[in-house]
């Protein structure tokens, strides 16, 4: 059964925003998909990003520790896409339009139950 992490903005379950900053999300969603189904979903709060340096890097080894294997990122520095790659099934980044204004209708989208894939 695999486990998909992704960072999000709050703890709202599937109506939390996806976060576009991986080492800087203050939860991750830990998702658990059997036969294209959602098992389970526990949100986890993000204590790394508390941190004054090295965020990603140790957000990346807390996916690790929670035997993630695949991890959907807006934005992922070097440090963390290299402690993830070797690790993970997959490592996804959608596509998001670069005109973000500030009246933008381009925001990150709440996580959904349909929109999780096995």
């Amino acid at each position: 059964m695999p486990k998909i992490g992704i960072p999000i903005l709050e703890d709202m379950g599937f109506e939390s925003n996806a976060s576009l900053h991986f080492g800087n999300a203050s939860f991750f969603a830990f998702i658990e998909v059997e036969g294209g189904q959602i098992k389970t979903v526990n949100i986890k709060a993000n204590e790394e990003a508390k941190l004054a340096k090295k965020k990603g890097i140790t957000a990346a080894h807390f996916l690790i520790n929670e035997k993630v294997d695949i991890v959907i990122a807006g934005s992922l520095g070097e440090g963390p896409f290299h402690v993830l790659r070797d690790s993970l099934r997959d490592l996804s980044s959608p596509k998001i339009c670069p005109d973000r204004g500030s009246n933008s209708s381009n925001k990150p989208k709440p996580v959904r139950e349909n929109d999780v894939a096995s």
